[in-house]
């Protein structure tokens, strides 16, 4: 049997959730205001929930590769919002995790 890495710190960098609030619908399909719930992994990924009609599921490489397609393509529609303040370690910010270059 395969051993599988099943390894975990304590001291690793727990998750961290925001929301998408989006400031104007260019489409007039999706809404204003909280549209979308997420959360940074551990390892870096992204994953979201967008909220009741549209409640599809994503999950992203980065939080970069999220920003990429969500917010900067529409830098006056869509705004993150954390939830959760900075791990106080640092350590996410020295890896970049959460400031969208990891991964």
């Amino acid at each position: 049997m395969d051993n599988i890495d099943n390894s975990f710190s304590e001291d690793s960098t727990p998750f961290r959730r925001f929301y998408l609030n989006r400031i104007k619908d260019e489409t007039g399909i999706s809404r204003t205001g909280r549209v979308l719930e997420a959360a940074v992994m551990q390892d870096g990924k992204v994953v979201t929930q967008w909220r009741p009609p549209h409640s599809t599921i994503g999950i992203y490489n980065s939080m970069k590769e999220f920003l990429v397609i969500h917010v900067t393509c529409h830098p006056s529609c869509n705004e993150v919002v954390w939830i959760d303040e900075e791990p106080k370690n640092g350590e996410a910010e020295a890896s970049g995790v959460l400031a969208g270059e990891g991964q």
